[in-house]
Parts: C-alpha cells; structure tokens; sequence
C-alpha cells in the first residue's frame, strides 16, 4: 500500500514539473519586458512600465498570457531611453504623458485601431521626426506634440476634428502637416513657435509678415492681432468662432490662387494662418 501511495506522488510530481516546464517554454519573452495590470473586464490588460528602463527597442505584445493588451498607461514610459516602438494593433489607448520626455526616441509605429491619445503623450520628445496619426483618432489634445524639435512631418487621418491648445508648441522643424475637411477647431498657441512654417507661408504669396497683416486687415475690416485678443478673450463680446477662423483661411486662399509652395497649397496655408495668427 505505501508502494502504491509512494508511486502516485511520485507521478503527480512528475507531471506537475511538466505541466512547469511547458508553461515556461510557451511564456512569449516579450511579455517578460513589462509591467502591466488586469483590467477590470478581467479580459485585457494594460501596459503601467518597462522592467529594463534603458532598453531602446520595444515590441509590445498584443497579448500577455491570455490578457489582450489595449491600452498604454499614463507616463508608462516616461523618460526611458527607448530609440524604437512598435504597438500592436490592439492597442486602442494611449495614456497621458505616457511616452514624455523619451528624448531618444526616433521611430514610433502606432496601432491602426488607436483611439484616443493622452495629454502630452509624446512631448519632449525631441528626436522623433515624423508620425502618422491612425483613422479612428478625432482629437489631438494638449500638448500632445509638445517641443518636439525634430518633428518635420504629421500625417493626419480624414476624421481629426480638433487640434487642442499647444499641440505642436515648438516643434522648431515642422515643415508639413495635411489637415483634413473633418477639422474645426485649431487651438491656442497650437503652432506657436513652430519657425519652419513661417517660410512655408511666405512662399504661399506672403512676402513677410506686413504683407499678411495687411491682407488679412482688407479682408476682415480687423487686424490680426486685434482679431487674436478678440479670440482668446473670455469676457469680449466679439468672440470669434473657430468655424469663423476656418472661414477666414478660405477667403485668404482666394487672395493668391495663383501661389505655389513646398506642400499642397491648402495644407500650408492653413498652416501660415495659424503660426501668423
């Protein structure tokens, strides 16, 4: 009978360190780079850190054991040294700041089926260069792009519709950004400082800055930076809408339909109006 009793243990132990083992050799290394937390659906998971903070290239996986990754944390990486990322697609959320001050991070692939995008999700992040912002993204909220000095081109999808306050906030290099007839409303100081696009609204027909004054003064009966303080001032009874402000850089196009710059013609311009605004 102990025989008996001494050979079952010894079977259970044996298949116990297999079932270990097997469990060991299917566990997908990537997931092993992350820290992450249970959604309360208890069906997905969302992304909180990197283990390894100085690791600059990360794949993250699209499933960690049987959770499927959908969202990035806020400030989840947050000032690592990472050079490269690539999301899959079922992430749908990205987190505030969750990718700030990441200043060596050069190349970003971004989900298809991405969402929504945080405050400041990707500001600081001085040597990113171009970015391509998914379909089902509507709004690219504050400060999402903030002091990006790198940054020389933005892909914007057909169904942006608002681009908040200090998006694109010196971003020093910016030279191309197509905006969308989904878009209708362009926030404050969102392409402040943003010295590159100045030089792409002289070379739609304003030859310096007095130029765009005066023709915007013939236009609206009102000089932009009375227009500006109008705008921005909560108290004025005078304040200008932005469908209003979208009407304006249509009647401006009118002025110069014969102008020629780097980029599409309606896509500067937009651009010239909001850095000389």
């Amino acid at each position: 009978m102990k025989r008996i009793i001494s050979n079952i243990c010894v079977i259970m132990l044996v298949v116990g360190l297999a079932i270990l083992c097997a469990s060991c050799l299917n566990t997908d290394p990537a997931s092993s780079d992350f820290v992450y937390k249970i959604n309360d659906d208890k069906q997905t998971c969302t992304i909180t850190g990197l283990k390894d903070s100085t690791k600059n290239h990360i794949v993250v996986p699209s499933k960690i054991g049987k959770y499927t990754v959908n969202k990035i944390a806020n400030r989840a990486f947050m000032g690592t040294e990472i050079e490269r990322v690539e999301l899959p697609d079922t992430i749908i959320e990205i987190g505030d700041e969750a990718f700030s001050q990441c200043y060596y991070l050069v190349s970003m692939n971004l989900s298809s089926n991405l969402q929504k995008v945080g405050q400041g999700a990707f500001s600081y992040c001085s040597s990113l260069k171009s970015i391509e912002i998914p379909t089902f993204v509507t709004v690219l909220p504050k400060k999402v792009f903030y002091e990006c000095s790198a940054l020389e081109s933005v892909s914007l999808n057909g169904r942006i519709n608002r681009i908040e306050e200090d998006a694109f906030y010196l971003c020093s290099s910016l030279k191309q950004v197509n905006f969308p007839s989904t878009l209708i409303y362009i926030g404050d100081r969102a392409f402040m400082a943003c010295y590159s696009l100045t030089k792409i609204a002289y070379e739609c027909g304003f030859s310096s800055l007095a130029s765009f004054n005066r023709n915007f003064l013939e236009q609206e009966g009102i000089s932009p930076s009375s227009y500006r303080k109008s705008y921005n001032s909560k108290k004025s009874n005078h304040k200008i809408s932005t469908k209003s402000v979208i009407d304006i850089i249509k009647l401006l196009k009118s002025t110069y339909p014969d102008a020629t710059c780097s980029l599409d013609f309606n896509s500067a311009f937009e651009l010239g109006i909001a850095v000389m605004l």
